[in-house]
């Protein structure tokens, strides 16, 4: 039994390794984009989860672009994002077993716009309470999916050089907005975080999907001839 079971895992691992996407000259361009494209989404959760920092005090001024607002106001701008999280996390570890991992990389960035857009065009605190409630919707998809789609998608020997790209665009994030935070104002800060995420939709386009999920759909030969020719 322990042989059967070797020999049948070593048979999907196969096929696999022939799924997994390179470029016609052997080379692992298609992987890399795949990766980057995946860990756009990493940097724009970075970016709103690390929003607050030169935010509040701007929201906090008599000059604030929505009005002054409350301490206790603010304090639950930090809450409403992981509450969303977590239900958000079950819903979408359920939904990557129907819809596939590529179509969600690419949903990612759609709270992530909405929540930009909110931010952008708030008049008062509510939009930016829905907007914290949009990024934790998003911060859930990214959590769930990116770190997955990246471990399937990409050989040992790219996995290893790039597999840790998700967390440092989370950080890259973390560091962007709170240096173009202090220079710029709520509402300019919000439209230029929206590029990220509506590259990643464009660019999602083109990523291939895993080819576990494939496998397990049956799509695994189509999947071969179309990134390996």
């Amino acid at each position: 039994m322990g042989v059967k079971a070797r020999t049948r895992s070593s048979m999907v691992e196969n096929v696999i390794e022939r799924c997994i996407p390179k470029s016609i000259k052997g080379k692992d361009f298609v992987q890399i984009c795949a990766i980057l494209t995946a860990s756009l989404g990493g940097f724009s959760a970075g970016a709103q989860l690390a929003w607050l920092s030169p935010s509040v005090p701007k929201l906090l001024l008599n000059s604030s672009y929505i009005g002054p607002i409350t301490l206790e106001e603010a304090s639950y701008f930090s809450v409403i994002t992981p509450i969303f999280t977590i239900i958000f996390s079950f819903i979408v570890s359920v939904a990557m077993k129907f819809i596939g991992r590529k179509y969600i990389i690419g949903f990612v960035a759609v709270p992530h716009i909405i929540s930009w857009l909110l931010i952008a065009t708030a008049q008062n605190v509510i939009p930016i309470y829905i907007s914290r409630a949009f990024n934790g919707v998003s911060d859930a998809v990214t959590v769930c999916t990116a770190a997955v789609y990246i471990g399937e998608i990409t050989t040992p020997t790219v996995r290893g050089k790039w597999g840790n790209m998700l967390m440092c665009a989370i950080f890259l994030g973390h560091l962007s907005v709170v240096v173009i935070g202090i220079y710029c104002d709520i509402v300019t800060t919000a439209y230029i975080f929206l590029i990220p995420p509506i590259l990643q939709i464009l660019f999602a386009i083109f990523i291939p999907e895993s080819p576990y999920y494939l496998i397990m759909k049956g799509e695994a030969t189509k999947h071969r001839l179309r990134w390996n020719g």
